[in-house]
């Protein structure tokens, strides 16, 4: 986004604060700068040569959840996430992204081998002992930083990655059409029953499934603000699935669905907006696109959806989950 039409969105904040009410972190923390209305004044002032990128800018504009709430609720229709995520690439340009966060946007997500080693590494480190001993032995504390913390955040590897557990592409005599899934690495990496309930549901609605190579969706390299990286994995993603022939780009992932959206709008061109119009969540396109089969099993409880940000705001999926419940 360039530099006027940044302008005239600011422009069009009257300051109201009904992104207060709306704002997940401003109802926690109850800070005017990590409100909407705070974000954009501090861009505009940037922008305007009175505030420099400073550390505690970037820190402030690192929090952004990038939810989307703001907008939804925003009466003039400011794209609030689109503006933190323009201000985030002037500050990754100027200032730089930190040493491993380059390294893994740049070396490990745009390659595939070196993602399935590290998952396999992280995979060992939970179950051969080891995390227990780091964890109990304290010494990530002793390396400064929030080394320990982060640590905690790492979720339970799968011993084999989903995608290397199927070939590519599961045939049917007769299928009603030919789909592809996109994985993203979620479901590939810690979560494969995930992945083989989808393909399981897609076979019984006789549709020929292809999972081709694939890589990142790019979204934490664009939330980061390296958008080099982002459009890189993209142009990847929108080759791969090109040559797959397919009708529809099954995702089961809200914030891999919403960014492959994003495609056409990420690099432009015919490509990537063919592509992008592919794209589609799977409760959407079993409540929409095919006859849906419910299961036969009586499940007997009360369950509680929750709508996530980037399927019901991203992309503007809020009924079909409801009805597949």
């Amino acid at each position: 986004m360039d530099k006027q039409t940044i302008k005239e969105y600011l422009n069009r904040c009257s300051k109201c604060g009904g992104c207060m009410a709306a704002c997940p972190l401003f109802g926690e923390t109850r800070m005017e700068p990590l409100v909407a209305r705070g974000k954009l004044f501090l861009i505009k002032n940037y922008l305007d040569g009175n505030l420099d990128l400073s550390k505690k800018m970037k820190e402030l504009m690192s929090l952004c959840l990038l939810c989307k709430a703001c907008t939804d609720q925003c009466p003039n229709s400011i794209p609030v996430d689109q503006l933190v995520l323009s201000i985030r690439q002037e500050i990754a340009q100027h200032k730089g992204i930190s040493f491993v966060k380059k390294n893994i946007f740049q070396h490990f997500l745009q390659n595939n081998g070196r993602l399935n080693t590290a998952a396999k590494m992280a995979y060992l480190y939970q179950r051969s002992g080891l995390q227990w001993l780091v964890r109990k032995s304290g010494v990530l504390g002793l390396l400064g930083g929030d080394l320990a913390k982060k640590e905690k955040l790492l979720p339970e590897m799968a011993k084999v990655p989903f995608r290397s557990q199927l070939p590519q592409l599961i045939s049917l005599s007769n299928p009603q059409m030919r789909v592809a899934y996109y994985t993203g690495c979620v479901t590939n990496y810690v979560f494969p029953n995930t992945g083989h309930a989808v393909v399981n549901i897609l076979k019984n609605h006789s549709l020929e499934v292809v999972i081709p190579e694939q890589w990142c969706c790019g979204i934490p390299a664009l939330a980061s603000g390296d958008e080099a990286s982002a459009v890189e994995l993209a142009k990847k993603n929108i080759k791969a699935f090109q040559e797959a022939g397919v009708d529809y780009i099954i995702t089961d992932c809200a914030s891999c669905g919403s960014m492959l959206h994003e495609y056409g709008d990420l690099i432009g061109g015919s490509d990537a907006r063919f592509f992008a119009d592919k794209v589609v969540d799977l409760s959407q396109f079993l409540a929409e696109v095919v006859d849906f089969v419910p299961g036969d099993k009586e499940i007997g409880c009360e369950v509680t959806y929750h709508d996530p940000c980037h399927l019901n705001r991203g992309q503007g999926v809020r009924e079909a989950p409801r009805k597949l419940i």
